[in-house]
């Protein structure tokens, strides 16, 4: 009875969560367009259209929305704008141990999906790398890798040993 209570758990919170292995990322990054969570957002990056699949009561923070239920925040270009400038995935709190006001209450716990290459964050550099050419991943600073398709760039953030991924930052180079 207890092995058939617990194989249930699991099937929900696998049904809830989907893995790397599902193919269903709940964010997706391709030829310069960006799903949120089944939201198409649109060509402007308003907030409205992020708002869409990432929720509407975002917290406040300056320039910052910050939505701590999926650990995603975006950075607007003004704190009363209806631009998105970047957004952020956080995977993981910092080795930096820094807390920042915009640091989400919760981590992305799935995976996001940039081109047809499954990230999550056992993603190492040297795979995204590989699994993403045409982005062109170099060293930008610090621990920041970059890659650019379209007018859309991808920061991945990772620890000294370019093995742990701490967070992505994703935005758009034309603006």
């Amino acid at each position: 009875m207890l092995n058939l209570v617990f194989k249930s758990i699991l099937i929900i919170l696998s049904a809830s969560h989907p893995g790397p292995e599902s193919g269903d990322a709940p964010i997706i990054v391709r030829q310069g367009d960006l799903i949120l969570f089944g939201a198409t957002v649109d060509n402007k990056w308003s907030v409205e259209s992020f708002q869409k699949g990432l929720g509407t009561q975002p917290r406040k923070e300056g320039s910052y929305d910050v939505y701590d239920s999926t650990g995603v925040f975006t950075l607007n270009s003004s704190p009363n704008s209806n631009k998105v400038v970047e957004f952020h995935v956080r995977f993981r709190k910092s080795f930096l141990q820094t807390d920042w006001e915009w640091e989400p209450k919760k981590y992305y716990l799935t995976s996001v999906m940039i081109e047809n290459f499954i990230v999550t964050q056992s993603t190492t550099l040297s795979q995204l790398k590989a699994a993403l050419p045409a982005y062109n991943f170099h060293h930008a600073y610090g621990n920041y890798h970059e890659g650019v398709l379209k007018d859309v760039y991808v920061l991945a953030y990772y620890d000294d040993a370019k093995t742990n991924l701490y967070w992505l930052a994703i935005g758009r180079k034309s603006d």
